[in-house]
């Protein structure tokens, strides 16, 4: 009679520390080899899952786990349906990929979003400073990208996705409009759909029926969604929106801070693509 042991905890490594060939994984990761020893306290040979951020998945076993480094041994292939029993389906197989345009408002609030569009399986996020924003753009930032790259893949792991977001260095509102198309987003295949989340109503269709009517013909289409910093955008900025022909959706009647528009419009997408109707 057989038994199934549990899978245990995932974790994203770089895919560059998977020795496929020799059947090990080893990663200079200070903050995991943290987190498996300190708060998981993890023993030699316990089961994991290991995640490359690409969609692959490999079963294996905690080897050692020193301060500035954690080894794995791999127990299969990178095949998911091998590795686990019921595995996600990856983002690039779902009906919308949601590409979320987020304001650089206050630090907690941010990185609150970070962590919901990623359990929400948002495809790429790209933070943008327009005149209202309070937090302003800073070069050489390096510990800040670092601490949103961390909060995407703890919250990742968490929820159980396959692949991780990327997320991109912040731009400014003008330089942003300009990296996207109304026929396709940078570096995708994929049609556009280009859609501003109306501060107000002002008779705006609502998402869900924009979503609904939107018709996919084939692979996924990308769902790009702007929201405006605390105080909104001003009227300059919104004539440079209408220039590149954003879609204005509505949320409904009240009016929400960024983080929950963003964070709503994604719960919209993801409820979308589970939907069978």
């Amino acid at each position: 009679m057989s038994t199934t042991s549990k899978p245990g905890p995932r974790f994203f490594i770089d895919a560059q520390s998977i020795d496929l060939v020799g059947g090990r994984a080893l990663c200079r990761d200070e903050r995991l080899s943290h987190q498996v020893r300190n708060v998981l306290r993890l023993k030699e040979g316990e089961a994991v899952q290991l995640l490359d951020g690409l969609g692959n998945i490999w079963a294996g076993r905690l080897v050692k786990a020193d301060r500035t480094y954690i080894e794995f041994s791999l127990d299969c292939g990178p095949d998911a349906s091998a590795s686990i029993e019921n595995p996600k389906q990856s983002t690039d197989q779902t009906r919308f990929r949601l590409i979320c345009c987020l304001p650089l408002i206050k630090a907690h609030r941010f990185e609150w979003a970070l962590e919901k569009l990623c359990e929400l399986g948002a495809y790429k996020i790209l933070p943008f400073q327009s005149e209202r924003c309070v937090v302003r753009l800073k070069a050489n930032e390096d510990g800040r990208s670092k601490r949103w790259q961390a909060i995407c893949k703890e919250a990742s792991e968490q929820c159980e996705r396959l692949m991780l977001p990327e997320i991109f260095e912040p731009l400014a509102l003008a330089d942003l409009l300009k990296t996207f198309a109304p026929t396709g987003g940078e570096n995708s295949q994929a049609p556009l759909l280009p859609l501003l989340l109306s501060e107000r109503n002002e008779m705006a269709p609502d998402m869900v029926s924009t979503l609904y009517n939107h018709k996919v013909v084939d692979g996924p289409l990308d769902v790009l969604i702007l929201a405006g910093p605390e105080g909104g955008f001003t009227d300059s900025e919104h004539a440079l929106i209408a220039e590149h022909h954003l879609i204005k959706v509505s949320l409904g009647e009240t009016i929400l801070r960024s983080e929950t528009a963003c964070v709503s419009a994604a719960a919209v997408v993801s409820a979308m693509n589970v939907s069978k109707h």
